[in-house]
C-alpha cells in the first residue's frame, strides 16, 4: 500500500547475487482455519467489503525453494523477474484474477500524520507504538464469537492483514489502517488489490538489496502466478471488468499515481516465461513428464488464442506519455499476425529449451540422489556401530550388576565366617579357662 513518507530502499547498496534462505510471518493456514470458523452472516459482511474470494482460498504451502529462486532473480530496477528466456513482470490483472481484490479505485494510504483515534487504543496500541500484535487480534475475534458487526469486520480484516495480505517481520499490523476501515461501507472502493503488488514488490526488493531475514506480504500469490489463464468466465467477473475498461480508457485519471511504474502485458512471451516455470515446478514436484507435456497444450493454446485479431490486446506502462495513468493500451493484430512462422520458431526453439534444461536438471538431481543415497548408507553403518555398542553397554551393566550381586553374598559369607569364628574361639578360652581351675583344684 501507498505510505505518504515512506523512503525507498531501492539503490540504497549494491543488488547481491544470492538473497539466501529467509523466514516469514505469512501464514495461510491459520488464515484459512479463522474462515472455517464464520458464520454465514459473518462471510456475508465480507464479501460485502470485497474480501469474499479470499474465503474460498484453500491451504497451500509455500515452496521456499520456489520462492528463493524468484527472489534470487527479482530485478529491483526493473521490477522483474530475470528468466533464460526473458523478464516477466506481475501484473494487477494477476492479482486480480487469483485474490479476487479490487485494483482500481482509490489508493490505499496510511498517512504519516493520521490523528491517532480512539478506535486504535481500544486494539492497545500508543500514540508511540502504532501497531497491534496479531495474537491480540485474534483473541478480539475469539471473544466477538458469532457476532457480524463493525467491530467484527475491521477485526477480520486486520487478521487478513497482518497474517495472508500483508504480513510483515514483526507478527504486528499497523494500527492506522483502523483509519481506514472507520468508514466500512467505503472499504470495497478501495484498490486493495494494487496494495497487495506494491507491498509484494517493496519486499521482494528490500529482500534483493538488504538480504533481510524476515520476508512479509502475501507469498503465496508469487507461486500462484506462473498457472493464471483468463477464462471467459473469469473476463465476466466485476473486478476484471473494471480492470479491462480502465485498460481501454487512455483519458482514466482515477488511477493510483504510484502504479503507474506497474506493467500490465498480454504477450507470447510473458505466456512462454510463465509456462517455462510451470515446467520447472512441476519437476520440483516430482509429477514431471505429465505436467510439462500439460504445460505445453496450455502454452500452445495460448498463443494461438492470442494471435487471433479480436482477442489481441497490449497495455503498455508509460509513465512519461500518461503521466495521470497507469497504462496505456494499443491493439495490434495486424503486425502480430504477418510473422506465424516466427512465432511458431520461437516457441520451438523455447520448448528446446524448457527440454534441455529439464534434462540437466534432471542429471544434477540424480548426482544429488546418488551422494544422499551414500550418506544414508554411511549413517545406517554408524547406527550400526552406535547400536552394537549400546548393546556391549547394556551387556557390561548386566555383569556389574551380577558381579554386585556376588560381591554382596561374599561379604555376607565373610560375615558369618567371622561370627563363627569369634564364637569358636570364646568357647576355646572358657574351655582353656576351666582346665585352669581344674588343675589348680586339684592341687
Amino acid at each position: 500500500m501507498k505510505r505518504a513518507t515512506r523512503k525507498s530502499s531501492i539503490g540504497l547498496e549494491e543488488e547481491r547475487s544470492s538473497v539466501g534462505n529467509f523466514s516469514t510471518r505469512f501464514s495461510l493456514p491459520s488464515f484459512v482455519r479463522r474462515v472455517e470458523k464464520l458464520t454465514d452472516d459473518q462471510r456475508n459482511a465480507i464479501k460485502k467489503m470485497g474480501f469474499g474470494h479470499l474465503l474460498e482460498m484453500p491451504i497451500q504451502t509455500l515452496n521456499k525453494n520456489l520462492l528463493v529462486e524468484l527472489m534470487e532473480r527479482w530485478s529491483c530496477e526493473k521490477h522483474a523477474f530475470i528468466l533464460l528466456p526473458g523478464e516477466i513482470t506481475i501484473t494487477l490483472m494477476d492479482v486480480a484474477l487469483i485474490l479476487g481484490l479490487r485494483v482500481m479505485g482509490d489508493s490505499v494510504v496510511l498517512k504519516e500524520d493520521e490523528p491517532f483515534s480512539d478506535l486504535e487504543k481500544e486494539y492497545g496500541a500508543t500514540i508511540s507504538n502504532r501497531k497491534i500484535m496479531v495474537s491480540s487480534i485474534e483473541n478480539k475475534l475469539e471473544s466477538i464469537g458469532e457476532i457480524a458487526n463493525d467491530d467484527f469486520a475491521r477485526a477480520f480484516l486486520l487478521f487478513t492483514f497482518g497474517t495472508f495480505l500483508f504480513p510483515n517481520a514483526n507478527g504486528k499490523v499497523d494500527s492506522r489502517y483502523l483509519s481506514v476501515l472507520k468508514d466500512l461501507d467505503n472499504v470495497h472502493q478501495l484498490a486493495w488489490g494494487a496494495a497487495v503488488l506494491e507491498d509484494i514488490i517493496k519486499w521482494l526488493s528490500k529482500k534483493k538489496e538488504m538480504n533481510v531475514q524476515y520476508v512479509g506480504s502475501c507469498l503465496i500469490f508469487l507461486q500462484i502466478t506462473w498457472e493464471l489463464q483468463l477464462t471467459s468466465e473469469e473476463l465476466e467477473i466485476d473486478i476484471i471488468k473494471e480492470l479491462i475498461a480502465a485498460q481501454n480508457d487512455r483519458t482514466d485519471v482515477s488511477k493510483p499515481e504510484y502504479l503507474s511504474s506497474i506493467m500490465l502485458t498480454v504477450d507470447d512471451d510473458n505466456l512462454r516465461i510463465r509456462s517455462h516455470l510451470m515446467d520447472k515446478q512441476a519437476v520440483e514436484n516430482g509429477s514431471q513428464r505429465e505436467i510439462v507435456r500439460e504445460g505445453h497444450r496450455i502454452q500452445e493454446n495460448n498463443l494461438e488464442h492470442l494471435r487471433a485479431p479480436e482477442n489481441v490486446v497490449e497495455v503498455l506502462t508509460d509513465a512519461t506519455g500518461c503521466p495521470s495513468a497507469s497504462c496505456c493500451v494499443s491493439e495490434e493484430p495486424k503486425e502480430q499476425m504477418q510473422h506465424p512462422s516466427t512465432s511458431k520458431n520461437s516457441s520451438m526453439n523455447f520448448t528446446i529449451s524448457v527440454e534441455d534444461d529439464l534434462r540437466t536438471r534432471y542429471q544434477l538431481l540424480e548426482e544429488q540422489n546418488m551422494k544422499l543415497m551414500e550418506e544414508i548408507d554411511k549413517l545406517r553403518r554408524e547406527n550400526n556401530i552406535l547400536r552394537d555398542q549400546l548393546l556391549s553397554s547394556q551387556q557390561l551393566e548386566g555383569q556389574i550388576v551380577d558381579l554386585n550381586k556376588e560381591v554382596n553374598d561374599l561379604r555376607r559369607d565373610n560375615e558369618l565366617l567371622s561370627f563363627s569364628s569369634n564364637n569358636l574361639v570364646s568357647r576355646l578360652e572358657r574351655l582353656l579357662l576351666d582346665e585352669d581351675v581344674n588343675a589348680i583344684g586339684e592341687m
